[in-house]
């Protein structure tokens, strides 16, 4: 596993790479890949996570960087008022060229378990891509709507939406820009 990690950190040195994990109290597994990871963003589910359990969790973490929580909130319904909310923090956050909304609230049909894509594009940053998105995170806290949030630069949005295979290419020509 170390290897993989380190083969990903050297080929994309300015990406974040995500693992999506078992809950870290159900799985030893988790435990085991800490030592390997940078940093942790934690999915707790309203109503079901009690906070000893969220104590306990962000403890076994010990000293790695917790960039947030996601709180998964099983009754999310995105309507325009919670859209402009989450709008407004960002533009007030990082002063973006442009918001993109991405994903199943715009490619698809979403559901209870759907969350709030965004991609911001700053014209510069001087963070790795990876630790741009904390401040997103952090103005989104207590809206009760799971987002997930990329930052790109212009340059990098450039440079990624030239592959029409990439993410990026289908987020710019399918996406929804709701900040520009």
């Amino acid at each position: 596993m170390l290897q993989l990690v380190e083969e990903l950190k050297n080929r994309y040195p300015d990406r974040l790479t995500i693992f999506d994990m078992p809950p870290i109290l159900a799985e030893d597994d988790v435990i085991a890949f800490l030592p390997y990871i940078d940093a942790v963003m934690l999915v707790v589910e309203e109503g079901r996570t009690s906070r000893s359990d969220l104590t306990r969790a962000v403890q076994l973490l010990g000293e790695k960087a917790l960039m947030g929580l996601i709180n998964e909130d099983n009754e999310m319904n995105i309507d325009p008022q919670q859209l402009a909310e989450i709008t407004q923090r960002l533009v007030e956050t990082y002063h973006p060229k442009r918001l993109i909304l991405f994903g199943s609230q715009v490619w698809g049909i979403p559901n209870e378990d759907s969350d709030v894509d965004i991609l911001v594009e700053v014209e510069q940053a001087d963070e790795p891509s990876w630790q741009r998105a904390r401040r997103g995170y952090k103005a989104l806290f207590g809206m009760g709507v799971p987002c997930d949030i990329l930052v790109r630069t212009t340059d990098e949005m450039m440079r990624e939406q030239a592959i029409p295979v990439t993410l990026m290419h289908h987020i710019v020509m399918n996406g929804r820009v709701i900040h520009e």
